[in-house]
């Protein structure tokens, strides 16, 4: 079995100078001396990481060799692969899940279908992603990342870092960008959707705290028109008009949709 643990995975995307990567470095010494023999210190911490958990394939031999390659890394039994005698068809047994690939003629015509049913299959125990350096070749180098590890990494250090050396196969080619490996641990951090969310929450709460002097003011001035329906465009003129623009404009849409305004 080899699958990263955290500190080893989320090191890929860590300054290389970094205490991060000095232990994640440690730790894949310690767990894999043989593979790391003859690595010191002058190597990059990718390539150590790919030297020991990347699978290589050839992806003309179709998806055969890596469901080959997927029974030796995953844990022993987590999952079966069965091949028939002509070896034209394999089934696949995984988490109570079974599928089955079907190869009448060359292997490679069908490997992007089978790649979407492999990881249909494998869903949410296991991501399957591809190593890129901004090339593609008869050669594709697979990495298999526990789940939990993939979702915890995204929300830490966000898509723009993970998806500069980690993609999915879907999205290989076309490419037009040019490649900078760096941009792993260059690009800002924690650049995924869910944390920004939270962060506007919380910027949400703030603003809603300090503007309540300022609610105080409207309440008097809201009971001389009681009768009156609560203006939010008018609210933002004669209240909030001491706040940034931007800090006005989340607040009010967030009263908005509390109804407290229309």
């Amino acid at each position: 079995m080899r699958l990263p643990t955290w500190d080893q995975f989320s090191g890929l995307f860590e300054h290389p100078g970094s205490d991060a990567v000095r232990k994640a470095r440690a730790s894949l010494k310690a767990d894999y001396p043989e593979e790391l023999d003859g690595y010191g210190d002058e190597h990059d911490y990718l390539d150590l990481f790919r030297h020991v958990f990347e699978i290589v394939i050839d992806w003309r031999q179709g998806m055969s060799s890596l469901l080959e390659c997927l029974e030796e890394w995953l844990p022993p039994g987590e999952i079966q692969v069965e091949a028939d005698d002509d070896d034209e068809r394999t089934t696949v047994h995984f988490a109570g899940r079974t599928c089955e690939f079907h190869w009448p003629g060359f292997h490679h015509e069908t490997f992007g279908e089978d790649l979407t049913t492999l990881e249909a299959l494998l869903r949410d125990a296991y991501v399957l992603r591809v190593f890129y350096e901004g090339g593609v070749s008869d050669s594709w180098e697979f990495l298999v990342v526990p789940a939990n590890l993939w979702t915890r990494a995204e929300k830490h250090h966000g898509l723009a870092r993970m998806s500069v050396i980690l993609k999915s196969h879907e999205s290989i080619l076309p490419l037009d960008e040019p490649f900078d490996g760096s941009l792993r641990y260059q690009a800002p951090a924690l650049a995924s959707s869910p944390p920004r969310r939270l962060g506007l929450l919380v910027f949400l709460g703030v603003c809603a705290a300090s503007s309540i002097p300022l609610m105080n003011i409207y309440n008097s001035y809201n009971r001389v028109k009681a009768n009156q329906p609560i203006s939010c465009e008018r609210m933002k003129i004669n209240v909030l008009g001491k706040l940034k623009p931007e800090q006005a404009d989340m607040l009010i849409e967030n009263m908005r949709e509390r109804s407290q305004c229309i």
